[in-house]
């Protein structure tokens, strides 16, 4: 049991570091961080997620304040919004007719296994569009298509939500630790029970890990969904040693 053992610890180990190698920090950087709209109208602007330390991996882009943004008319969309970095890609920003006039800052973050360190501000100042419609109306006649009609719509476009994939997470670890105590009650042998343990853990892990590459914070999910599956599968080992699974 001895080799087993030791085998399931250097292949803990080795894995430990082929992980610890592909982790990293990352960068964004936008090509112009202010900008002056009107209502209803929209904007562009280049990004580059740029590597700072470690080596790449899959890395996404999140709008922290994403959901009050789109309460106030807010949209944006991100031409590549995932991938190892160095990568690029142009954000669209959009203003909906109804955007209350005023300032706003979109605060992004580099999340998965490249997190950025700091987050990246855009600060977005939406203008009311009823001096731009007046003008627009004047101007029609001798410069034919050279503005907007104010009933123009800008149809909406919406950035990846993460919160849906969140809350499945969510329900997934609940019925994962619901269904994982109901079998341990009703187990009756200390094996049995250590292998629903050891089953549970490799589940959440796996979940947790997928939360913290959704959401962010490698150190704090990651690593920690990380930890768990390597301690569910040494527990397992030793269920089943015990359980005589390794007797010749």
């Amino acid at each position: 049991m001895k080799k087993y053992l030791i085998i399931a610890l250097f292949l803990s180990a080795f894995f430990s570091i082929s992980f610890a190698a592909g982790i990293g920090t990352s960068k964004i950087s936008f090509s112009n961080t202010q900008f002056n709209i009107t209502q209803g109208s929209s904007v562009s602007v280049n990004y580059t997620v740029a590597l700072v330390s470690g080596s790449k991996w899959g890395t996404s882009i999140s709008l922290l304040n994403q959901t009050a943004l789109l309460q106030k008319g807010i949209n944006i969309v991100m031409s590549n919004p995932s991938g190892d970095p160095t990568f690029s890609g142009v954000l669209t920003i959009i203003s909906a007719p109804t955007t209350p006039p005023g300032q706003y800052i979109l605060s992004f973050q580099a999340t998965g296994d490249d997190p950025s360190v700091n987050n990246s501000t855009i600060i977005l100042n939406v203008a009311s569009s009823t001096h731009a419609t007046s003008a627009s109306i004047t101007s029609q006649s001798q410069i034919p298509n050279s503005s907007v009609s104010s009933s123009s719509v800008t149809p909406p476009v919406y950035a990846a939500n993460y919160s849906v994939i969140n809350y499945i997470l969510y329900a997934l670890i609940l019925i994962t630790l619901i269904v994982n105590i109901y079998f341990v009650a009703i187990m009756k042998y200390f094996n049995a029970k250590l292998i629903f343990v050891s089953t549970a853990l490799i589940l959440l892990g796996s979940l947790v890990w997928l939360y913290g590459d959704f959401n962010g914070g490698f150190y704090s999910y990651v690593s920690a969904g990380f930890a768990a599956i390597i301690i569910g599968t040494l527990l397992w080992l030793y269920a089943d040693y015990k359980g005589g699974a390794f007797k010749k």
